[in-house]
């Protein structure tokens, strides 16, 4: 594919954490993680960096796509359905979304 560099982007801060940290990991996890190692290492450069939910929404659609799929492995050459098209482009085209939080606010009695 001729790709040298390469950012993952996560929404999980734990597993980021894990990824980046050089101190001693969760041994039951340290396989994987050194998988993870061992791939990144293969790049010229990589960045693995947090990114908020709403700024993953692509690769949110296709992990439930994957998720309800028979076959082990797929490579598409096209989004896979509507609804992935649907966020590919706002993605692609670099559309921003607001972070939302609600508070809950209650009344304080004196």
């Amino acid at each position: 594919m001729g790709v040298q560099r390469l950012v993952v982007e996560l929404d999980a801060k734990v597993v980021v954490n894990l990824i980046t940290s050089t101190g001693g990991a969760n041994k039951p996890y340290l396989p994987l993680l050194n998988n993870c190692r061992y791939l990144l290492s293969r790049f010229l450069q990589t960045r693995v960096v947090h990114v908020f939910r709403e700024g993953n929404r692509c690769a949110d659609a296709l992990a439930r796509l994957g998720s309800s799929m028979a076959e082990e492995f797929l490579v598409f050459d096209y989004p896979p359905s509507p609804d992935v098209l649907y966020f590919v482009n706002p993605d692609a085209a670099g559309v921003l979304y607001n972070r939302t939080s609600y508070s809950v606010l209650t009344d304080i009695v004196s």
